[in-house]
């Protein structure tokens, strides 16, 4: 089958561009004929993803974008057009732009939005460009299950949820039972490091916690540097893979206090590590951690945080977490499983 994707590669590694590597190194991408238009950041922003866009150089990324895109389907008649899209503003107008190529090169276009929607869409310009993005696709899915209700009650069109899917670096963990020690006194953090990843919440509770320490591994914004912090909280920076994932594998649980998620990779990688999860109940989280693999709290309650890294101590809870976490991946995030559906939707699009 010949597939042309549209999305982002590292750099930066964001969430989206290290699926986009993982897709093309995949058993299934290697035995069809994919292609990609990169749509990365570039300038300043690919170096530091936390930089400000500019709009010379998003201008530079459009025009770029739409040559390569017109080349590539000059060049090559494509099955499908997988266009990913982040939901961003900016984006939107970019996505729109690329649907209306695809369709004029009467292409068929499959758009997976990577985002939580109802959380993205917070003016009338991105509610616009999403709906005529929706209109124009002949396939559309989602991250979660929130995402597609969005879709079917505000753009009377069905979606379907297709799940991200973890590394092989991970997959290897599914085979080895996570160690539950007595007491939980490491609690992990991966991600950029952000207020909207909700880690001012993780230093404030830190502070209650003098006895527990508190590792964040990923970018660390300004804001989040120049806060005050306990001695209790470690920043770690960027780290490789390998390094990542043995951080989640010596941490006792996952603390993740997000505000907006799509499908967020770094639960995933916990889950298959087999730790257990405090988390917010935002994108795919809901789907993926279900009533038994975490505690999942409202956006930004700290006193519920407390209760839950309180309530986490105990080690039959961490148990049960833990071993329903890695049972979830192995059944629903493998990438064959996951890439296996992706190409039958391909077909049937």
């Amino acid at each position: 089958m010949k597939v042309l994707l549209i999305s982002p590669l590292p750099p930066p590694a964001g969430g989206i561009a290290s699926w986009t590597k993982r897709y093309l190194a995949s058993e299934t991408a290697m035995a069809n004929e994919v292609d990609i238009v990169n749509i990365a950041v570039m300038g300043k922003r690919a170096e530091n993803f936390t930089g400000k866009k500019t709009i010379l150089e998003e201008a530079k990324r459009l025009l770029s974008f739409v040559r390569e895109l017109k080349k590539k389907l000059k060049e090559k008649q494509f099955d499908i057009v997988h266009l990913n899209s982040s939901c961003s503003k900016t984006g939107l107008i970019r996505d729109v732009i690329a649907a209306f190529i695809v369709k004029k090169s009467r292409t068929k276009l499959l758009v997976h939005f990577r985002c939580d929607v109802t959380y993205m869409l917070r003016s009338k310009l991105s509610v616009m460009l999403f709906r005529w993005l929706v209109k124009i696709s002949d396939c559309v899915l989602t991250l979660n299950t929130v995402s597609h209700k969005f879709i079917s009650e505000h753009c009377k069109k069905e979606s379907m949820v297709v799940s991200n899917f973890i590394s092989d670096e991970f997959e290897k963990e599914l085979a080895q039972k996570k160690e539950i020690k007595e007491k939980a006194e490491n609690f992990l953090f991966v991600g950029h490091v952000t207020e909207a990843k909700g880690c001012d919440l993780i230093c404030k509770l830190a502070e209650k916690f003098p006895q527990k320490t508190f590792t964040l591994v990923g970018v660390i914004s300004e804001s989040i540097q120049n806060m005050n912090r306990a001695e209790n909280v470690i920043f770690k920076g960027e780290l490789p893979l390998s390094q990542v994932k043995q951080e989640y594998l010596l941490a006792d649980a996952f603390l993740f206090p997000t505000h907006t998620e799509g499908f967020p990779n770094v639960v995933a990688e916990a889950m298959a590590c087999g730790m257990p999860i405090i988390t917010t109940p935002v994108g795919a989280i809901p789907d993926m951690l279900e009533k038994d693999g975490g505690i999942i709290l409202p956006v930004g309650d700290e006193e519920a945080f407390v209760k839950a890294i309180e309530e986490i101590d105990s080690p039959s809870l961490r148990q049960s977490m833990s071993e329903f976490n890695q049972s979830k991946v192995e059944s629903c995030y493998t990438i064959k499983k996951v890439m296996e559906r992706l190409f039958e939707i391909y077909k049937s699009c």
